[in-house]
């Protein structure tokens, strides 16, 4: 997938994601996705993207999300589902996603259809600012092999 087809879907998922209500809750996060195997293993740091989030129901969200680096494209939709720990501050986060993961490794040009865990923690500076971790096991789809079992998403964002 280029860099033009990649923006190009960018571009239709936030806009259609900013079309369901203008009166809910909105979050858009700059985020990092670090395999830590891939990390030590090959020194690689990981993708870099973009991910917005549809509050539909208080602390239920839906989202979507973008990232890529030089041999790893990541498109997928997630759903997260938080619980408050301190107050409206720290919270923490449960949740599944679908992905597609377009990769290239040593010669090797691939393609993977992943099914997501999310587990971690967002916490909310002051308005309207959020910070969160999640670790990220991704199970490849049909065959329910683990993809990668070693993935942290890390990303400062902004609520509104």
């Amino acid at each position: 997938m280029n860099k033009k087809t990649s923006l190009l879907i960018i571009g239709l998922l936030f806009t259609s994601l900013f079309a369901l209500g203008q009166e809910q809750r909105h979050r858009i996060f700059f985020i990092t996705e670090l395999d830590i195997e891939d990390l030590v293993q090959y020194e690689e740091l990981g993708v870099w993207g973009i991910s917005y989030d549809y509050q539909f129901k208080r602390n239920q969200y839906i989202g979507a999300y973008v990232a890529l680096n030089n041999h790893n494209q990541l498109i997928g939709i997630d759903y997260q589902s938080n619980f408050n720990l301190i107050a409206d501050r720290l919270k923490f986060t449960l949740g599944a996603g679908l992905g597609v993961h377009f990769y290239q490794k040593t010669g090797l040009d691939g393609k993977a259809t992943i099914l997501t865990g999310i587990g971690g923690f967002t916490y909310n500076l002051s308005k309207p600012i959020s910070i969160f971790a999640n670790y990220r096991p991704k199970l490849d789809i049909p065959s329910l092999d683990v993809f990668s079992a070693s993935d942290i998403r890390i990303g400062v964002g902004y609520r509104f």
